[in-house]
């Protein structure tokens, strides 16, 4: 009688398995992260105020203007396990503005920004170049229409995405924004992944109804990447979710609280506030289930403005961080 293991079904010669995806360029992403910012319009005031308060890095930076339309700046950047520096100069002109930045690793980026060969359209491009030639760049364009804007973006890696923003007033003092964005290499792996937004706005104005004196933003938003880190396709979707509000009290004072919900990271919530001190200092705090506690102190001047932020872990050891940041036109 014949072994059992001859009757086992063996795949077909003719049907070879499939190969794996090539890697992502050095440099890009993960395949199951957007290549570029997803509807940053969403959710902006609470995610600034949540990214401003960041220890990890010292700035300085130093601006003049040479005369109208052109501008020399400098910045130097300073973290824990690297450094950098670099120079630029813009010229605004009629047709855009156009802007060049040397790197002190040895790179130079060249920008056009606002570009508008039609009255619909603007387009931004950025090109790095290294000594050894072309490094990568970057290609935006923007679409005005009768019911929204859409925005088209592609890199030299192969990643294209695709944004489409509309919205309305519900009332005089109240907007609905409805946003979704598309991300993927068509040519390799198609789509990798989706991400929708919903944001409510409202307005409270003065007594003569002319100035806001306060404000409020609610943003619901989802992302579903349709492949993993290395670009195989996922069997089952696991999209995250956010859900945030931003409550502006006053022009003085502001709160705001997130909750967002990862595959890996589980459901985490994050609040923070401004309180404005003086005419020339305000106080941003924050504080998540993550176990960070963070504060930035901000003093501004006619010509100059001085940060400070501070980082405590609230879990085990305080290991505390600090930063500044600096900026000057003389």
């Amino acid at each position: 009688m014949a072994p059992a293991a001859d009757d086992e079904i063996r795949p077909d010669p003719a049907e070879p398995a499939a190969e794996p995806p090539p890697p992502m360029p050095p440099g890009m992403p993960p395949a199951d992260e957007p290549g570029f910012p997803p509807l940053p319009m969403f959710g902006g005031e609470a995610n600034e105020l949540f990214n401003s308060m960041s220890a990890a890095q010292s700035v300085f930076s130093l601006s003049t203007a040479l005369r109208d339309g052109v501008m020399t700046s400098g910045t130097a950047i300073l973290s824990e396990n690297s450094s950098q520096a670099q120079v630029g100069t813009q010229l605004v002109t009629s047709r855009g503005t156009l802007k060049a930045e040397l790197v002190s690793a040895g790179m130079l980026q060249t920008t056009v920004e606002g570009f508008q060969p039609l009255s619909f359209v603007n387009m931004n491009l950025q090109l790095a170049f290294f000594p050894t030639g072309l490094a990568g760049g970057v290609l935006q364009t923007m679409l005005l229409t009768p019911v929204g804007m859409a925005l088209a973006s592609m890199n030299t890696g192969g990643q294209i995405s695709g944004e489409f923003i509309t919205g309305g007033q519900t009332s005089a003092t109240s907007q609905v924004m409805l946003g979704c964005h598309v991300w993927g290499t068509p040519l390799v792996r198609g789509a990798c992944g989706v991400k929708a937004a919903l944001e409510v706005q409202h307005m409270v104005l003065d007594e003569k109804e002319e100035m806001p004196v306060a404000s409020s933003a609610l943003t619901l938003a989802c992302t579903a990447p349709f492949v993993a880190a290395d670009g195989t396709k996922l069997s089952a979707l696991d999209p995250s979710m956010s859900l945030s509000v931003f409550q502006r009290l006053s022009p003085l004072h502001s709160v705001a609280v997130s909750i967002e919900r990862a595959p890996k990271d589980g459901i985490h919530l994050t609040a923070g506030g401004t309180r404005q001190l003086s005419d020339s200092a305000r106080l941003r705090g924050k504080w998540g289930t993550q176990g960070v506690l963070a504060f930035a102190l901000e003093m501004a001047g006619e010509k100059s403005s001085l940060t400070f932020t501070t980082e405590l872990k609230t879990e085990g050891a305080l290991a505390p961080k600090f930063g500044a940041q600096l900026s000057m036109t003389p």
